[in-house]
């Protein structure tokens, strides 16, 4: 059976349907989709929501990495061609803008699983690790997944756990999928914790620390000036 879909462009097409019916406009929305790195998007569009605990320390190289590394999914859509009030603060629906373009995601969450005449189950990009950016109003709905990355090595149980076999240097090319929109989600707290485990083994003693440490040693072997040496017996 030949398949010839599109699903990021029926998904393209599926918002601009919505948001036409929702504003009470015919205008031509356009869209355009692009694969951003995550530190190219407003920090509280993504960053936030993937590690709001901040398990991944700001300002390091592997916080650097994951602002290059972590790749998101985004449709943007112009609606400079409506007024605000026609899609912000409507009294005259039931539902925001962001309920009703949560369940398109939904509803090609479905094709996506399932499979359609067009295109085969699991085919393209899952639509839950979609953003949706609605411009100049700023608007953002989902992700409701992410795809993050694991720090640079691994526990042996995580390893073990998802079969994989790989040296260290590896661990770069896997990436975990987390459940944004359950705190306490299973996937959230596995990933939380290899970052917490993998701070805790390469943790270094501040540098004062080290520095007392080292005067101390040197003590021990200094005696009026000179250092100690072994005598022969």
């Amino acid at each position: 059976m030949a398949f010839r879909g599109n699903p990021i462009r029926d998904l393209k097409n599926s918002i601009v349907s919505a948001v036409q019916s929702y504003s009470g406009s015919s205008a031509d929305f356009e869209t355009t989709f692009r694969n951003e790195e995550a530190g190219k998007i407003s920090y509280e569009y993504f960053l936030a929501k993937v590690d709001p605990k901040q398990v991944i320390v700001r300002d390091t190289k592997e916080w650097k990495e994951a602002q290059w590394r972590i790749w998101v999914p985004v449709i943007y859509v112009d609606c400079s061609k409506i007024e605000q009030h026609q899609i912000i603060h409507r009294s005259d629906r039931s539902s925001s803008i962001n309920e009703v373009l949560e369940k398109v995601i939904e509803e090609h969450t479905k094709m996506y699983e399932n499979g359609t005449d067009s295109y085969p189950a699991r085919y393209g990009t899952d639509p839950r690790l979609f953003l949706i950016v609605l411009l100049p109003f700023k608007i953002t709905i989902g992700p409701k997944w992410a795809t993050a990355i694991l720090p640079p090595t691994c526990s042996e149980q995580y390893k073990s756990k998802l079969g994989l076999g790989l040296d260290d240097e590896d661990m770069a090319l896997v990436t975990h999928t987390i459940d944004l929109g359950d705190e306490n989600h299973s996937s959230r707290v596995e990933w939380e914790s290899e970052w917490i485990e993998w701070r805790a083994r390469t943790a270094r003693r501040p540098q004062s620390t080290l520095k007392k440490a080292f005067s101390k040693i040197m003590n021990k072997f200094k005696k009026g000036g000179t250092y100690l040496t072994h005598k022969d017996k």
